[in-house]
């Protein structure tokens, strides 16, 4: 009985470690994708609404400029 219980967790561990490893990566590259999405629609906006340089990096920063 012992045996056959090592003898699946033989199989089963490198699954599941392959299967953990598999989820980061698709996670990174998930997010890397959503980033450049983003970047990418930024920059379709300054270059089609001609937004002027302090909106945009108030926009990338996320600082707001004081009004005065």
């Amino acid at each position: 009985m012992r045996s056959l219980g090592y003898s699946i967790w033989n199989i089963l561990s490198p699954l599941t470690i392959a299967l953990i490893v598999y989820s980061v990566l698709y996670l990174a590259f998930l997010n890397k994708a959503i980033s450049l999405t983003h970047q990418a629609h930024e920059q379709y906006a300054d270059k089609v609404f001609k937004r002027p340089l302090a909106q945009s990096l108030y926009l990338k920063v996320g600082f707001g400029f004081d009004k005065k």
